[in-house]
Order: C-alpha cells, then structure tokens, then sequence
C-alpha cells in the first residue's frame, strides 16, 4: 500500500483510500496522511476503519489531511523583490526561518501567518543568481514547493505552474524622468510655446517683407508709412523690439500710430519672455508629463524594459531597449542617472517605496508615473502543477483577506499615497535651483555665435574694399 500512496502522491493526489479484505479481521479502509506528528511526508498506511465492527464510525470518508502540517518544511523559492519580499542574511546559505526576523515584506509576513496557522516551517531555499529563472527551474525540478517574490499571474506561467489566489494588485505605469528635460538652448525658447514662436517669425518676416515693398515703392508712400529720414527701418524695427530707442522718432502721425502700436506689442511680449525667462533659468524642473501611450510616441521617447515584454507596450524596435539592471532600485537609479527622452515601467507600489527610500536618506528624486494605467498586476504565489498546497493556501488566503488581516499587511508594507505622489510633483515643479554655468550654456552659444557673425561681418567690409561688386552688396543690405 505504500508504494500506491507514494504514487498517488507522486500525482498529486492526497484524498484516496484503499479497500481491504481480510479472512480475520472481514473489510478495512486504510488511507495516509502526508504529515504527522512523527513524520514528515510519509506513506505509512493508517486504518480509519473496519467494517465488521459496525457503521456507527462511518461518517467521514475524506478527513482534512492538509490542516496542520505538524511543523514540517515547506520549502520556500524566492526572489527579492522589495517591498514585497525582502531578506536580510547569506542568501547562499539561508537557514529554516524559524525567528521569523531575515524575511519581510508583503509576502515575507503573508508566509509568516500562512505558517503559523498551519503549522509548518519555512525552509528558504538558496537564492539563484538570476532569482526569476531559478526560482521556477527550482519549482520545475521538484526542489522546491512554492515561490514567492512579486510574481504576477500570466497565461504564459500557467501553462507549466499553478497559481494561487491573488492576495494583491499594483498597477504600472510608465516612469518618466522629470529632470534634465530642457537643453541649454531650450531654456531659451522655454518662455514661449511652438505656436507663439511661429507667430513672431511670421511678424518678423511680414515686416522685411513690407519694408522691402515700401523702399522700392514712391517716397511718399514711404515716407507717409514710416516716416521721413527714418535711413534704416529694419535696424530700428529690431531696436524698438529688443527695448532700445530709435534713432529718430517719426514725425507723420499715421507713422506714429505705427510707432506706438509697435512699442504696445514688443513691450508686452518682451516683458513676458523676460519673466517666463527667470523662471526657466531658475528651475531646472520644466517638464510636461505625457498623458500616455500615444504621447510618448509623439515626443520621441525611447523605452528601457529590464526583459523582452515590448509586445505588451508596442514601441517601435529602434526605440526599444532591452536591459538587465538588477533589483528594481538599482533600475530606477541607473534610469534616473540617464540623460535624453526615457520611459521605462515599473509598480506604483515599487515607484512609492523607491521615493521612501530616497526621502530617508535626505534625497530627492525626480521620477514620476504618466496618468495612464497599462494594466494591473495579480500578485500570486506559484506551485507546481495541481499541487497538494494549493487548496490550503487558498483556502488560508481567502480567509486572511476576509478577516481584514492583508488589508493590515497592505497598510504596513505596501504604501502608495496617490496624494503625496501629487503633492510631490507640485513641489518638484516649484523648487528653485541656484544658477550655475549648465543652464547659461545656451546663453553663451548664443553670444559666441553672434560674435561669430560680427567677426564675418569684418572681414566681408575689409574684404569689399578690394572687391566692389561685394561692396555694392553690403550696401544695399545696410539701406535697411
């Protein structure tokens, strides 16, 4: 009987019993139990009943066999995963838990509870070098019995491990990095949108454009439209609209009405550029959260996924990154340091424990979630195929969450206060930075490239003295 035990246990099979006959003692019902105060695992066969001594005992065919597993190992593959499981220890060499004090997290105190409501102990197995895949190539070799570590339930998974009931969900978002958003010379059209400065250009050369039209048009229409000896129209256009007086002011009125409807529009603009300016050199946080998917592709952004799941987010190949960076913290950190236009994907629980984190070292970080949600994630725990674990853990789960008791856990271990989250990112918006060199680079290309372009103007006048025809055209360009 006990090799038919072993075999039914070989197929995960806990509720069976087997028939007897014997000349002396007439009929018997003999079946096993896996764990006992004795054994662990055993096949022994134990007799729940004979038939010749009545029917008055005969009322329970199937006895709960998986109540109390009498303190024997479980053992347990997991995969360090903050803020679900965390373990403190020799991860090469972990011992029984027992103490219950190397493991936390989530699921670190769901297995706690688990194990004392059914009496038995944790048997942590060595942690793989790549956690993900050992932890299941352990579970597929029959090593280990259940795994653990912020693993979520997937079709995929399930075609070769049994999952249990959820006992937490997290959505994920896209991250984006909040700092570094502005170049150097993008702090300088900062002030203005794309439209705004497509209106100026267009004013711009709409007014070339009319100056040339009225210099070759009669002098009285010039004269009556800019005004008498006004030499150099456009030198005195851009004077007016950087701030700085004319060289002489006109003297018809219908000029001077031009004049002032002119001063009334660079003064508004030139004042709003100048204060939107301030900010933009003070702050180093000017940046627009995407609302989603279709934003990032519009804005160019290119994803970063620690594993090949692109089919999920359909980003084009070219804008696809595929890097192995360790824990998530390590991701979030080797992200954050990166510089240019990156999305990558992580758990709005795992984004507000990294932000904790970063707050208790008495540092910030500029990370922050889009608003739209890809999908939630199902936090299970993984067993083998159909294994005899899986109706009392999810029996135990169903009960602690109806008890309030991973509500409790939730509260402890898992936070994501979507009101500090909004607050935060107010706040980050607001910070004030001292200026330094980094952010007047784009000034400084500026005023080189002028000084370039004055340079060149030099040496086209030195060189005009030699050739006329050039001279004949710096002439003309100066007329305006």
């Amino acid at each position: 009987m006990e090799e038919i035990f072993s075999l039914c246990h070989h197929f995960n099979v806990i509720d069976v019993n087997i028939l007897t006959e014997d000349p002396k003692r007439g009929v018997s019902m003999f079946t096993y139990f896996l764990f006992t105060k004795s054994i662990c695992r055993g096949f022994s066969p134990i007799l729940m009943y004979n038939f010749n001594e009545g029917f008055e005992k005969f009322n329970n065919l199937f006895p709960p066999k998986l109540k109390n597993f009498h303190g024997c190992p479980i053992k347990l593959s997991a995969r360090t995963f903050a803020p679900y499981f965390t373990f403190i220890g020799n991860k090469s060499k972990p011992e029984p838990i027992g103490n219950w004090e190397n493991i936390s997290g989530l699921e670190g105190a769901l297995m706690k509870y688990l194990a004392l409501t059914l009496n038995f102990t944790i048997e942590l197995l060595p942690f793989a070098e790549d956690q993900s895949y050992g932890c299941f190539e352990l579970l597929r070799n029959g090593e280990a019995d259940v795994v653990i570590g912020g693993f979520g339930d997937s079709n995929i998974v399930r075609w070769g491990f049994s999952p249990s009931t959820a006992y937490h969900n997290s959505a994920i978002f896209f991250v984006i990095r909040g700092k570094n958003m502005l170049s150097s010379l993008g702090r300088l059209a900062r002030p203005f949108s794309i439209e705004v400065w497509i209106l100026v250009a267009v004013f711009f050369i709409l007014t070339i454009i009319l100056i040339f039209l009225l210099k070759i048009a009669r002098k009285s229409i010039y004269q009556f439209v800019l005004g008498e000896q006004n030499h150099n129209p456009v030198t005195n256009f851009l004077a007016v609209f950087l701030g700085y007086p004319m060289c002489r002011t006109p003297r018809r009125n219908f000029a001077r009405f031009i004049f002032l409807n002119m001063l009334l529009l660079t003064f508004i603009l030139r004042n709003a550029y100048l204060g939107s300016l301030y900010h933009a050199f003070r702050k180093d946080n000017f940046f627009k959260i995407p609302s989603g998917f279709e934003d990032l592709i519009k804005w160019n952004y290119t994803i970063i996924l620690p594993f090949d799941n692109s089919q999920l987010f359909d980003f084009p190949k070219e804008r696809t990154i595929i890097a192995k960076m360790g824990e998530f913290d390590k991701r979030l950190q080797f992200f954050e340091e990166l510089k240019g236009r990156y999305v990558t994907v992580t758990l709005y629980d795992q984004l507000f424990y990294y932000v904790l984190q970063k707050l208790k070292n008495k540092t910030e970080t500029g990370l922050f979630t889009t608003p739209e949600i890809i999908y939630n994630y199902h936090f299970v725990m993984f067993m083998r195929k159909h294994s005899i674990y899986l109706t009392p853990f999810n029996k135990m789960i169903k009960e602690l969450n109806e008890a309030g008791i991973l509500e409790i856990l939730r509260s402890e271990f898992v936070k994501n206060d979507v009101l500090f989250m909004i607050s935060r990112y107010l706040k980050y918006q607001k910070k004030n930075i001292p200026l330094n060199n980094e952010r007047l680079y784009g000034l400084y290309y500026l005023f080189g490239s002028l000084v370039g372009i004055s340079i060149l103007v030099f040496c086209l006048e030195i060189l005009s003295y030699r050739f006329r025809n050039l001279q004949r055209i710096i002439g003309w360009i100066f007329k305006f």
